[in-house]
Formats: structure tokens, sequence, C-alpha cells
């Protein structure tokens, strides 16, 4: 497989060949990757009804595709899909990493499904919940914000129903306004854990305004993580003070996180800030223990 962005005729010229081609078709191969790369659609047409790569015709095309897709060379994709070129998950992702609308739109038009995989059992989706037009184009064209990966990956996996992956994405990194435009396109709340991602977020304050969200979509502040199993850690309040989220924390704790929860293993809300070594973290939670929670 081609890693996106490594240019064709590295890949064609080094001992990363496909076995089934012969090394006398090198230089045609070679010429085939520059004009997929550079537009030349005069050649790649020439070069894609030769005969001297067979029987490595589809590999041939599909990585012509794979390039074309990474620069952008849509008259050259369009082509290459005419003649048969397979729209392949590493070619999925390509076009996601591109974020180029036309691309999506031409490999629709040739079949792609627009709930494949792309990696790991996940969808194109979730990689645009920072890209709202991209994301509003997707769910009008039916994409569907309840599939996302299973919950022990694989690289052949399928996406499988009743997902939060969607959500929890929006939730980490995106607006309120993408959340509910989610919801308004069926997205189901009770499959994710939107306020623990939000709380495990990078960013501190920045994640408010979607937490005070949440919490007015009925989210629970105090809300179990199990369905995580392993992975589980406790209650968003424990996300935010694992990332030594000062702000998040004192923002919990006034809209009622309750500090005397206990998370897996019997974890603390005290214990965890002790770990940190922040002594902003561990005075705001012991003065809501000494609140009463």
């Amino acid at each position: 497989m081609m890693e996106p962005g490594r240019p064709l005729t590295q890949i064609l010229t080094s001992n990363g060949m496909h076995p089934s081609i012969e090394p006398t078709t090198a230089a045609s191969l070679q010429a085939f990757a520059e004009a997929c790369l550079n537009g030349n659609i005069d050649t790649v047409a020439i070069l894609a009804a030769g005969h001297d790569h067979s029987p490595s015709t589809q590999y041939y095309l599909n990585h012509g595709l794979l390039t074309s897709i990474i620069h952008k060379q849509l008259p050259i994709a369009h082509l290459l899909l005419s003649r048969g070129a397979n729209i392949t998950p590493p070619i999925a992702m390509a076009a996601v990493r591109g974020e180029c609308l036309p691309v999506f739109e031409l490999l629709v038009d040739y079949g792609w499904n627009i709930n494949g995989p792309v990696m790991g059992g996940q969808t194109a989706l979730s990689a645009f919940v920072k890209n709202e037009a991209l994301l509003k184009w997707f769910l009008e064209h039916g994409a569907d914000p309840n599939l996302g990966p299973p919950s022990n990956p694989q690289p052949d996996s399928v996406p499988v129903p009743n997902s939060g992956s969607t959500l929890n994405c929006a939730a980490s990194v995106a607006t309120p306004d993408v959340f509910d435009l989610l919801l308004r396109y069926g997205a189901k709340l009770e499959n994710s854990q939107p306020l623990h991602m939000a709380a495990a977020s990078q960013e501190d304050s920045g994640r408010i305004p979607v937490m005070e969200y949440l919490i007015g979509r009925g989210v629970n502040v105090n809300a179990s993580d199990e369905a995580r199993g392993f992975n589980a850690v406790g209650p968003p309040l424990f996300y935010a003070i694992r990332q030594g989220q000062v702000e998040k924390v004192r923002w919990l704790l006034g809209h009622g996180a309750d500090p005397r929860v206990e998370g897996r293993g019997g974890a603390t809300a005290l214990r965890l800030s002790e770990q940190t070594g922040m002594e902003e973290l561990q005075r705001l939670v012991r003065e809501a223990l000494q609140r009463g929670g």
C-alpha cells in the first residue's frame, strides 16, 4: 500500500513494486506515474490503454487513481475510473485528507459508498467535524452519523451501527452548531459520551461552550463511561483532571460534577488531582469536597 502523499514514482521504482509487475514495464509505469502526477491526460490515456503491464492492470490503474486524487488531478481521476480503477480504502483516505468537494462528487458518481470504511472501520464523515460545509454535504448525500469503527478495530474492519464515534469527535474539536447539525441528521446522543470527550480534549476553556451546550441537551454531568470497557476512567470530571485542564475542572465542579463519585478501580477525583502534581487542581477538588460536592 502506498503512503498517501508519497510520489508514485518512488513506489514504482522501489523494492515495493507489486510482484506481478515485470521489470520490463518499469519505464512505462514511471511515465504513467509522472503523467498522473502532472495532469498529462494524453499520456495517461495512451499508457492506460496499453497491454505491456498485464496482468497488473488493476494495480496500475488504482495507483494512478491514488496519485491523481492526492494531487487533485480530476480529469485524470475521471479517466482512470472510466477505465476500471477501483475506489479502495486508501484512495478514499487520500480523498478525505485532501478535503476537496469535487473529488468526492466524482467518487460518488462512480459508485463510491459514502458509508464505506476508510480506515479501521471508520467512515469519512467524522473527518469533517471541523469542516462544516463538507460535513453537511456528506450528511445530505446519505452519510450515516451513527456508523463507526468496532470496539477493537482492525485494518480491514467495516463500520458498525449505533456508534457514537462521530459525535464524540465533534465534542472533542467542533462547535455546538456542528454537534447540533449531526443531531438534526439523526445522530443518536445516547450512543456517545460527548461530555467525557469534551472534557478530555486538549483544549481547556475552548471546550466549555460545547460542555455547556451538552448539559443543556440533558447530558448527565456525572455520567459513567463504563461503555468504554477497559478504557473506562470515570465521570467527565476525571477526564478533565487527567488532562490538567483547570478551567474545565472549575466549570464542571460549578455545574454539578460530584467530586465524591468513584471511577474505575476506586479512583477518586482527589487522588487523580494529586497524581497531576498541580496544586490548583488539588485545591479546586478539596474545596468542592469540603462543600459536600
